[in-house]
């Protein structure tokens, strides 16, 4: 169960304040030197606005301090929009604040910078490999029964049960990224 997450101010980051503040601490300290580098992790989805930002959240909580987990979209037309107010109201429920978030386009990211990159779908990951990620490093999620479907048309009950999809898929995408380390540049 997620505790408090906000997204920040900067585009595509996740705060974790409250009792998991540690993680954010612990990943800011890295940024300064002081520990080692965390992981970086992107969550792929079409526009950014929906599923990734939740997925972010979802899989940040999962991954614990060594990682920073977060997201962007293959739609360059979506970038620069807030969450969609559907999943800013279904991760609402869950004490997740997503009212911050800024959708990204992955084309404006060095993608090499990412050890792992976890698709919603293989139409996502095809794209992202298309860009230069390293095939080895991207992941569909929950790829075996097509992917995270896109809740977008489907009201804040599709919303739910694509967060309750993320609860079951992303404890497993989290084991797959910390069993076997980063995939390599």
């Amino acid at each position: 169960m997620l505790n408090h997450v906000s997204v920040g101010a900067r585009r595509g980051y996740i705060r974790l304040p409250g009792p998991i503040a540690e993680v954010a601490g612990s990943i800011q300290s890295a940024q300064r030197g002081r520990l080692r580098m965390a992981e970086k992790v992107l969550c792929v989805c079409t526009g950014n606005i929906s599923r990734s930002p939740m997925m972010q959240a979802v899989l940040q909580q999962h991954l614990g301090v060594d990682f920073l987990v977060e997201s962007a979209g293959v739609t360059r037309e979506l970038a620069g929009r807030p969450a969609n107010s559907r999943s800013v109201a279904c991760m609402g429920e869950r004490g997740a604040d997503l009212s911050g978030h800024i959708s990204r386009w992955i084309g404006d990211l060095d993608l090499r910078q990412y050890q792992w990159i976890v698709c919603a779908g293989r139409e996502q990951a095809d794209m992202v490999c298309a860009l230069g990620a390293v095939p080895a490093g991207v992941l569909v999620a929950n790829e075996h029964r097509g992917g995270i479907p896109d809740p977008y048309e489907l009201g804040l009950a599709g919303y739910r049960d694509c967060l309750a999809l993320l609860d079951q898929v992303m404890p497993d995408v989290a084991q797959q990224i910390m069993g076997t380390g980063p995939a390599g540049s």
